[in-house]
């Protein structure tokens, strides 16, 4: 073999152990720049079947009585419920830094909702404490009088013009706000009601149906962010006027004896509508990660109320 061959396949050597350095390279180049997309795409893609959707429930003790029920079932429907309703408790409860008027006492409500900063507050905890996908909102306090100064017998509603223009702005704000973390926002209608199974000016077709009117509105200026849950049409029938029914169509007593609140028996019933739609707006949300930490068991699918003071109030006393 001559010197010149010897030299022509040294530099052949050399020249495709460059080629295979270069391949190795180019390669690592390639998995540097893809690897990083993969890993976005699955943190970025999260669907929520793979754990409970959390849904905060908030509102007053109408909402709080629904929880019971609607507690008992959660578990089928792979939902984690945190009850959080207070007696009370209502946006409308801060108009012209009024108190709403209570129908059983005429008070402010419980704290933390005797104003509208407050409320604020504390809906703000609640978010970051558990990082609902869903909110639901449910108030009756919403339809009563109230008070247009603290103490004074002037009282304004829903009906009321002024009142109406308040109510709506407020709703819009609270929206924002128990959509602010990224839950998407569900507003139930006013359930009918029949005081003591007597009934009061409370107990008006005009006002349930002028409040889903501007829940209707406040929906469909939320950017997507709301919707509206129908209690009034699932609790009061289909007819012309809702009307108030103890008992549901199968004979399965639902609403209390006091004409307002909810047995543990119609949160139940209610519970596959109301979950169905809570999976279909929060199931699919898009975070920014992968997973949430566990919410502890004292929280979730619990009765309501929390604590003992308001227990013998709020359960069905008759």
């Amino acid at each position: 073999m001559t010197k010149k061959t010897r030299t022509a396949r040294g530099l052949l050597g050399v020249l495709l152990a460059w080629v295979l350095v270069l391949a190795i390279l180019g390669t690592a180049i390639i998995v540097h720049r893809v690897a990083p997309q993969r890993a976005a795409a699955s943190i970025h893609g999260v669907h929520h079947s793979g754990r409970p959707l959390r849904v905060l429930l908030v509102g007053d003790s109408m909402a709080g009585t629904l929880g019971l029920g609607l507690a008992v079932a959660a578990p089928a429907s792979h939902v984690d419920l945190i009850n959080a309703a207070k007696v009370g408790c209502s946006v409308a409860i801060a108009y012209d830094g009024a108190w709403a008027s209570s129908i059983w006492v005429p008070a402010a409500p419980d704290p933390p909702c005797q104003s509208r900063q407050q409320l604020r507050a504390h809906w703000k905890s609640l978010l970051v404490r558990y990082s609902p996908d869903v909110v639901i909102y449910l108030s009756r306090m919403d339809t009563v009088d109230q008070e247009v100064h603290p103490g004074q017998p002037a009282l304004t509603s829903v009906l009321d013009a002024s009142f109406d223009a308040y109510l709506t702005a407020s709703l819009r704000d609270a929206v924002s706000l128990l959509s602010s973390t990224g839950a998407h926002v569900i507003l139930g209608t006013s359930p009918p009601t029949l005081f003591n199974l007597q009934g009061n000016a409370y107990d008006n077709p005009s006002r349930w149906a002028r409040y889903e009117k501007v829940l209707d509105d406040v929906a469909a200026t939320s950017h997507g962010n709301a919707t509206v849950f129908n209690f009034t049409t699932f609790f009061g029938g289909k007819g012309a006027v809702p009307q108030f029914q103890l008992d549901s169509a199968s004979g399965i007593r639902w609403r209390c004896g006091d004409g307002i609140h909810f047995t543990p028996a119609g949160g139940i019933l209610v519970a596959p509508s109301l979950f169905a739609e809570a999976w279909k707006v929060g199931g699919a949300r898009t975070i920014s990660i992968p997973t949430l930490p566990p919410l502890p068991k004292g929280v979730v699918n619990q009765p309501w109320p929390p604590f003992a003071a308001q227990a013998a109030t709020m359960r069905c006393a008759n």
